[in-house]
């Protein structure tokens, strides 16, 4: 300090001036300046009296005789000022902290994560940041540790906290995973049934399926099983899901060929086309009767040759057939059979029936009166006329024809005019009996009858059993009526059947003859009739009982019944057949209580 003494008077004042220090007591001196420093770096301190001494207590800092502190290691290191003067000598503590990097944990989280996902890093000291050092392949939330995978790869994820000296990181490897990738199935798409193909892809430690039975799959090699599609899986499987790549393979089969078509019949030397829905197959021959080029075929000699039509695919070959005939050229021809044949009555109707040779498939038969055409067809009925000649025209359809139309032989008809046969009995010796047991013998007599007529016997309305022949004995015992029915055999007869006049049999030895009841005169007008006609005769007395009439055919089916009262002793019935009646001849049978009487009669149209 400054020690001032002033004296004042009048003429002014003087001031002697004395310097003085003073000491400061050694325990009370003070240090000043920052109390902490870096590493390498440096602070200075201060004394609050200046001329004494640095140290310090170990070997985390070092200072300099002016009181510069350097940071070396990091702690805490003790400096001290030793100071002394006339008061005494001290020495003052001055702790200075010299700071290290800042303590970081290590990084806790999941090693990897999926290209496009994200995981979480965590650390146990918070305030850090976070990157990546590669942000091409993951990206990092620098204050959440929220890491994205972007590509696969391995990255290097930083957590780093930074202190007043220094900053410290922490770092950790990360793989980025991947997505599963499948890639691509190499190969056939198509196998036959029963062959194998082998499937490769771009990707390995894939695992083959296939979607259903129609093929199978191991280790890529896909066998076929049957015709169809099936779909091969390559499945790749990894941390980051399920990848699956895809191909369709076509299960083949032999080819489906269509049937050949074609005429089945090829002529010497000519050619035919045989056709078939599938295309792109080859044609051949099994022998030399034919050739085949191209579906064309041609005759080479006659003979049957088959044809075959083959169809190649992957899977092999599918083959059809078809025979093929090979004609020679022929001229056809027809022949004419008659029924009945070309000797005939006046109005018969006869069936023509004609047989083609080399006609073909569809014939067609033309029937000719010399030019003019009278009818088509076969068989063909046509009623002739004396001296028509008459001739078939066959058009033949057949492949192999010299000619298409041919005519036959013509025929020339005779026809003979309509017969009515006569048939009469006589009886011998007489038509009386004069003794019990006389023979009396018939005897047919035949007009127009042919050469082998046929006889039937009847005694009182009742056909005689074996009574064939051309004459009947009878034993006469009583009274009895005789006629035969004859069949005569003679062409162009208008019935075949014919009925004999009826013979009574008066036994004399039986006195005088009983008449009553019996019918006399019976006549039939017109006879021939169309189915109406008058019925008259005489009756001898019947008591004036009814008379019962029936018109039947010559096989005994009756057409018409009815009864018909005598009037005094006279017979006589208008009779109308029922229509639809064919033509012929028939038996009218008059029947009274002592037997019956018999009458022919014709019906015409």
């Amino acid at each position: 300090d400054t020690i001032n003494y002033t004296v004042s008077n009048i003429c002014g004042s003087a001031i002697a001036i004395f310097p003085l220090v003073i000491n400061p007591l050694p325990s009370h001196i003070s240090i000043s300046g920052s109390s902490s420093v870096c590493p390498g770096a440096g602070i200075t301190l201060t004394p609050s009296a200046t001329g004494g001494t640095w140290a310090v207590t170990n070997t985390h800092a070092s200072i300099s005789a002016s009181g510069v502190v350097s940071g070396i290691t990091p702690g805490t290191d003790t400096i001290g000022y030793s100071f002394s003067n006339s008061c005494g000598a001290a020495t003052i503590n001055y702790p200075v902290t010299v700071i290290g990097p800042p303590m970081v944990g290590s990084i806790a989280g999941p090693l990897s994560v999926c290209t496009g996902a994200s995981i979480t890093l965590t650390d146990s000291i918070s305030g850090g940041t976070w990157a990546s050092s590669t942000p091409s392949l993951a990206t990092v939330v620098s204050s959440s540790g929220v890491v994205h995978g972007v590509a696969a790869g391995t990255d290097t994820i930083s957590y780093t906290v930074a202190g007043i000296c220094a900053t410290t990181t922490v770092t950790r490897l990360l793989t980025i995973i991947p997505l599963p990738n499948a890639g691509g199935i190499n190969g056939l798409s198509s196998v036959c049934p029963g062959d194998s193909i082998s499937l490769t892809d771009t990707i390995s430690g894939g695992a083959w399926t296939v979607s259903n039975a129609h093929a199978t799959i191991s280790g890529g090699v896909v066998t076929g099983i049957a015709s169809g599609s099936d779909t091969v899986y390559y499945t790749v499987n990894t941390t980051c899901g399920t990848a699956v790549a895809r191909k369709v393979i076509s299960i083949g089969h032999l080819p489906v060929v269509g049937a050949i078509t074609g005429p089945a019949v090829v002529c010497q030397g000519e050619m035919i086309m045989f056709g078939d829905t599938t295309s792109g197959g080859t044609w051949s021959a099994s022998n030399g009767f034919a050739s085949v080029t191209g579906g064309t075929v041609s005759g080479i000699a006659p003979g049957v040759d088959t044809i075959y039509y083959t169809v190649y695919n992957a899977c092999g070959g599918t083959t059809v057939s078809r025979t093929v005939t090979v004609s020679t050229m022929v001229m056809p021809s027809v022949s004419t059979l008659l029924v009945p044949d070309s000797n005939i009555c006046v109005g018969d109707l006869v069936t023509f029936v004609a047989t083609p040779l080399n006609g073909g498939s569809a014939p067609v038969f033309q029937w000719r009166r010399s030019a003019t055409l009278i009818g088509t067809g076969n068989p063909f009925a046509y009623s002739p006329l004396a001296g028509d000649a008459i001739h078939c025209v066959l058009i033949s359809n057949y492949q192999c024809a010299l000619a298409d139309t041919v005519a036959g032989d013509t025929i020339t008809f005779h026809t003979n005019p309509p017969l009515i046969p006569v048939a009469s009995i006589l009886a011998s010796p007489a038509d009386t009996a004069t003794y019990p047991g006389e023979v009396i013998t018939f005897t047919a007599n035949l007009t127009l009858c042919g050469s082998a007529p046929l006889y039937q016997w009847f005694r009182n309305g009742t056909p005689v059993s074996g009574a064939t022949n051309s004459s009947y004995a009878l034993d006469v015992l009583k009274r009895d009526t005789v006629f035969c029915v004859v069949s005569c055999n003679i062409p162009c007869a208008l019935s075949p059947f014919n009925h004999t006049n009826t013979i009574v049999i008066d036994p004399v030895f039986l006195g005088v003859a009983d008449n009553s009841d019996m019918v006399f005169g019976m006549a039939i007008s017109p006879n021939p009739n169309t189915g109406s006609f008058e019925l008259t005769g005489r009756v001898g007395g019947n008591n004036g009982e009814a008379i019962h009439v029936s018109v039947a055919d010559m096989t005994g089916k009756v057409m018409y019944t009815c009864d018909v009262q005598p009037v005094q002793g006279v017979l006589h019935r208008s009779i109308q057949l029922p229509p639809g009646i064919p033509t012929g001849h028939y038996l009218v049978r008059v029947v009274t209580a002592s037997g019956a009487r018999f009458l022919h009669m014709i019906k015409t149209e």
